[in-house]
Formats: structure tokens, C-alpha cells, sequence
């Protein structure tokens, strides 16, 4: 059996996750491959969003943007580490609501947030709970 090479998504750098976007690489991802997992996603965010906002990491395209209600997106915040998903992204909205940046890097517009995603993110860092000043986190 011929062994594959796992890419190693942790040691990316941001040229690499943006280049990967204009490959089309992360495509798949709007697919009907991927539906189930977004509602699942999905679905918590319905159980649990309160009137604080979603801070998003990862968001990539903003997939999960999409699936939002009107009001559901309110106090939505998505970061990403590649410029060119949050270049995509924000063509979805008039308001400033997307960003490229890392984990530790962002600059939350406000410190209440009632949901912090991370739906891909997890699969390739490891937060850490220091890393915001997020109450509750």
C-alpha cells in the first residue's frame, strides 16, 4: 500500500491557505457533500445563539454566514487566516463583518459574543482559552 502524505494544516501559512482558496481547493466545502455537517452546525447555533453575536473562526467563505436568518446575523463576526476566503466572504455583506487574521490577532469589536465557532478551525489549531479576553471563555 502506497502512503499518503497528510498535509499538515497547522504549519500553513497564510500565502498557503490563499493560495489553496484560489486553487479552488475548499469549494467542496458549499457542496451538498458537506450540507449535513453545516446543519449540524447549524443547529446549535439556533439552540444556543443569544442576542450577542457569533464570532466565527475559520469561516473560510462564509458558508455558515449563509445559512444565517437576517437576524441571526447580527453581531456576526468572521475571521479567517486567508485573505482570499475573507475576499469572498465579504461580497455577501455591506457591513464590515469579515476579517483576515489569527486567532491571536483578532480585534473583537465587542467582548460579548453568545456562540464562538470554530467548525474547521479546531482541525487545525489548538486554542487556547488565554488567547481572548472573551467572558465566559
Amino acid at each position: 500500500m502506497e502512503s499518503m502524505k497528510v498535509p499538515d494544516y497547522i504549519e500553513s501559512t497564510q500565502q498557503q491557505w490563499d493560495e489553496e482558496y484560489q486553487s479552488q481547493m475548499w469549494d467542496y466545502l458549499s457542496g451538498i457533500t458537506e450540507y449535513a455537517r453545516y446543519s449540524v452546525v447549524y443547529g446549535y447555533i439556533r439552540k444556543f445563539l443569544s442576542s450577542e453575536g457569533i464570532l466565527d473562526m475559520g469561516c473560510g467563505t462564509g458558508i455558515l454566514f449563509d445559512m444565517l436568518l437576517d437576524k441571526e446575523k447580527e453581531g456576526y463576526l468572521g475571521v479567517d487566516l486567508s485573505h482570499e476566503a475573507v475576499k469572498i466572504a465579504t461580497a455577501k455583506s455591506s457591513a464590515e463583518i469579515f476579517a483576515a487574521e489569527t486567532l491571536m490577532n483578532i480585534s473583537l469589536r465587542s467582548t460579548t459574543m453568545s456562540l464562538f465557532l470554530m467548525n474547521l478551525y479546531s482541525m487545525y489549531q489548538t486554542p487556547h482559552r488565554s488567547c481572548l479576553n472573551i467572558p465566559g471563555f
